[in-house]
């Protein structure tokens, strides 16, 4: 479960709507359709790959972000994916959910 105390930044969910119409192929219109997105998991995998990111970190983002084992990444849980490869990419080694409640400035 996402803590209670994760808020997303407007630059995350910014990225959030661009990496979700990307991956829907333009075709999210309306609020309620980037709201209901999801990322399938061969599409984080592309995503992620790009971080230059170890595969065991990656693993590591990917079971804090994807709550329930779903396989797939809701708007929400992709902002927390987002924030922890941020941590991730400035050296952060212990990835958790504390970090969560911290912004990060560099996506």
């Amino acid at each position: 479960m996402i803590t209670s105390r994760f808020r997303p930044t407007e630059e995350e969910l910014s990225l959030a709507d661009k990496i979700l119409f990307k991956a829907h192929e333009g075709r999210l219109k309306r609020e309620d359709d980037k709201a209901a997105a999801n990322l399938d998991a061969e599409s984080a995998v592309k995503l992620f790959l790009t971080t230059q990111l170890s595969p065991q970190v990656l693993s590591v983002i990917w079971s804090e972000a994807d709550t329930g084992e779903k396989g797939w990444l809701s708007r929400q849980e992709l902002t927390v994916a987002l924030r922890l490869i941020g941590w991730a990419q400035s050296g952060e080694n212990a990835l958790n959910r504390e970090l969560l409640e911290k912004a990060h400035s560099r996506l």
